[in-house]
């Protein structure tokens, strides 16, 4: 359960977001489910995503997570990566 974690409006809305469910199953800490939340939510974002359940937010979901679990954390290389994934090449800011 994600004690303490300030989860974005959508979340606290009700709206049921898969990176959420799944990060419940995960040993991430708050700071570690922040990044990964706020990766998620940008590169839904950068995808065109709107749609919280489209089976493509729990691909993105997944790789996402995927990631973090190899031991990429931070939120810019989450997002690059994840994008690359799906075919999208991306440049990391200077």
């Amino acid at each position: 359960m994600l004690v303490g974690v300030a989860l974005p409006p959508a979340k606290r809305k009700g709206t049921a977001m898969t990176i959420y469910q799944l990060l419940e199953k995960t040993t991430f800490g708050p700071e570690e489910v922040l990044e990964l939340s706020i990766a998620y939510e940008q590169t839904l974002r950068k995808l065109g995503l709107v749609e919280r359940d489209d089976a493509v937010t729990g691909l993105v979901a997944s790789k996402i997570i995927g990631l973090a679990e190899q031991g990429v954390l931070d939120r810019k290389q989450l997002i690059q990566l994840t994008m690359e994934k799906f075919g999208i090449e991306t440049t990391l800011p200077g």
